[in-house]
This record gives structure tokens, sequence and C-alpha cells, in this order.
């Protein structure tokens, strides 16, 4: 009998190759099963886990193969790295394994079957194989992170810290709720829904709980909670605000942040933007389940603002677009798909982004800039080089790093910048 986790996790994983987003890729499967399938939840967890550990498996297969992995039919790479999945992290037993993937692989790739046996029963028998010679190279595939993300962070972290990233990117990520404060406190929240979760240290208003389908969220329906992670939560939590005050969220994309600012201070004159006005479109409907007022929203390019809007807010948010680099843990295909040129050109998109942005904020006015990456080019850099060119701008001391492994949040980098008087 088929396992259906698996043959859904496998498709899941073709449509990945194809180039399709990762979530995208996964929720076309499972819209097809429906949202209380039972093996949902499996299907999920073998997706993410293959992806997260794609290097160290492919460095594996790539020793047991005869020929390129990458001239494979995409259901057998899929099936293969699966497999080896099992294999090598999850240590389930091998008979088991083999048996399933050549069962999956008689469904869908009926011609590999005897490929996907022997391969996988070499794999059972010689594992990994030694560690490559050259020692990054041997951590990259350890920890299964591209070579040149590694060089980066052993530079600028150390091996402990670098090594301590890596392992938390590849630990199953919790899903963090933001507790509507006009609701009540998480320890109400809990009360009456009879919920128990993780509680986070730097976000009194954040919980964890197990991993489900959004809208099957206790409290979800009525405005309790909302999914965010804690570093995006921090970020909505550190801007600087006061009852009254006209604020901008000039990426606002759906409207995580925005909302989370109306729920700290409801009073707020704030607009919403983005330069994708379909995200924008949601965000009336989010702000009624949430019993909080609705922002205005406009569609406009955050890096040339209208000029009607210069210098009429107190306080703006910049949560730049960036590579993700800091969020491999929940974002893991990432890792496949940026490279060192995206992380370069990212940040010169960013450095227009606050460029322009910066000509919204009032004399007095505040400018906070973040991006959910630990990349120089993205973070410091783009903040240096701002304040090299707009010196009635300058930089709170308290510029702050998020890194994954000490504050379990996603890697993020925070800076507040404030406009002079004169």
């Amino acid at each position: 009998m088929i396992d259906q986790g698996r043959q859904l996790a496998v498709r899941a994983a073709v449509r990945l190759d194809a180039g399709v987003n990762a979530e995208m890729a996964l929720d076309q499967e499972l819209q097809a099963v429906g949202i209380d399938h039972p093996h949902r939840p499996r299907a999920t967890d073998l997706f993410y886990q293959t992806i997260r550990w794609q290097i160290r498996l492919d460095h594996a297969l790539g020793r047991c193969l005869t020929r390129p992995l990458r001239d494979l039919q995409p259901e057998v790479r899929a099936i293969l790295r699966l497999g080896a999945l099992e294999l090598l992290i999850e240590a389930h037993p091998a008979y088991a394994v083999v048996d399933t993937s050549v069962s999956l692989a008689a469904k869908l790739a009926p011609a590999a079957k005897g490929m996907v046996n022997a391969v996988l029963r070499r794999l059972s028998r010689e594992g990994d194989g030694p560690d490559d010679e050259d020692p990054v190279q041997a951590l990259a595939i350890r920890y299964a992170h591209p070579r040149w993300l590694v060089e980066r962070w052993l530079a600028r972290f150390g091996e402990s810290d670098t090594v301590a990233i890596m392992q938390w990117d590849n630990t199953r990520p919790q899903l963090w709720l933001r507790v509507n404060r006009n609701k009540g406190t998480v320890a109400a929240y809990e009360d009456q829904f009879q919920v128990t979760g993780d509680h986070h240290p730097l976000v009194p208003g954040a919980i964890a709980v197990s991993a489900q389908p959004v809208r099957k969220l206790a409290g979800f329906r009525e405005g309790w909670v909302s999914p965010q992670g804690v570093g995006s939560q921090l970020v909505a939590s550190s801007l600087p605000l006061a009852a009254g005050w006209p604020v901008a969220d000039v990426c606002a994309g759906h409207g995580t942040k925005a909302l989370a600012l109306l729920e700290r201070v409801g009073k707020l004159d704030l607009l919403a933007g983005d330069l994708k006005p379909e995200a924008l479109r949601l965000i009336g409907e989010e702000a009624r389940r949430l019993g909080v007022r609705a922002p205005r929203t406009r569609s406009m390019d955050a890096a040339h603002p209208p000029t009607e809007l210069h210098g009429s807010f107190q306080a703006v948010l910049v949560d730049a677009p960036c590579s993700g680099l800091g969020t491999l843990q929940r974002h893991p295909e990432l890792r496949h798909r940026c490279q060192l040129d995206d992380v370069r050109r990212l940040a010169e998109d960013q450095a227009r982004i606050l460029s322009g942005s910066s000509e919204l904020v009032a004399a007095g006015g505040v400018l906070q800039y973040a991006v959910c990456s630990l990349e120089v080019e993205e973070t410091t850099g783009v903040v240096l080089d701002f304040l090299d060119h707009h010196p009635d701008f300058s930089a709170s001391a308290d510029q702050r790093w998020l890194l994954p492994c000490r504050e379990r949040t996603e890697g993020f980098f925070i800076a507040t910048l404030t406009r002079s008087r004169l």
C-alpha cells in the first residue's frame, strides 16, 4: 500500500523542482486532499525536511549513482532524496525505507524501480561517507548549507556560532502567533481556548503552538491571534509610536506588521503602502477580524513615494524586500535559490527604498529599517551608505541583530534612524 504522505511530499517536490515556490508547490498538492486529510502533517514535514537537508542528501546520493542526480527524472530525484532523508537524518529501518521507496517508484516512475532499490540499499550500507578534506566544504555538507554562505558566516561569527545557526536552520520551526492585545494577554488566550504553548522571553505577546492550518487555530476566527514570527513581531513592537501619530508602513505586503502596530496603538493615522496593490487587498478584511480600525492603503513605490506625502509622517517603517537568509529554518528553499549576486542586487534595491522612504519622515521623526537577513550588504552596508548621503539623519546606538541560535528567532537586523529637527 502506498504511503500517501510520502506520495504527496514527492509530488510537491516535483513542482518545486520545476521552479514553483515551496509554499505554493505544497499547497497545490494539499488543496486536492483537503484541510483535514490525515496525511497532511506528514507530507508537510517530509517535504520541508527534504529541502532542508538536500545539500547533504545530494552529496550522499551522488556517491551511490553512476550518473548525475540532476539527469534523473524529477520523480526519481524526489523519491531518492526522501529515502535518503529517512535513512541518514531520521534513521528509519533500511528495509522499510527501501521497500516503501520502491513501491512509490512503481507508481510514479516504474522504470526506475531497480535503480531506486540499488541506490538506497547501497546508501543504507555506506551512509554519508567520509568528510570532505576541505573543512569548510565538510561543514557545508554536514549541515546542508551553501558553501558561499558558510564561508561568510565563519568569517563574521566564528565556527561555534556558525554551526549553531545552521543547526537552528535545520530544526523544524514552531508556529508562532501574535496574541491581539486588544483581546487580552497570552495567559488569557490560553485560559479561554484551553491552549498551551511555548512563550518567548523577548516578546510577551507571542505564543508557539503545534503546526496546523491557520483557519483551524483556536481563537483565529474570533480575532485573538495572527500567525507572525517572533523576529517580525519584534520589528513591529520596537517602532516608536504614540496615539495620533501619522505612521507609514511602506513595504506593507499583506499588512501583518501594519495590523500589529494598530493592535499596539489603536489611534494611529496609519498608511499601509506596497508596490503590489494585490498584496494590500485583504488588509481591511483582516482588520475587521482583529477588531481594529483598518489602515489607509495605497499602491506606491517606496523608492519614489508621492511628493505630496513628503515630510508627512512621524514614524516610517521600512521592512524591505530582502534575501530572507535569516529565515532558512522556515524557508529552506532559499539555500538553493539565493546566490551572492542576489544579495548584492537586493542591497541596491534596499538602498533606493530607504532613501526614497526617508522623504516621508517629518522633522524629528523616526525611520526604522528592518530586514530578515544577516548579510552585511543588506544590513549595516545599507544603513551606513544611507547615513553618508543623508546627514539630516542619525542612527540610534541600539541597532539590533537577532541571531537565530541566540534569540530563538528568525535572523533579523533592525536599525532606528532619526531625522533632525532643523
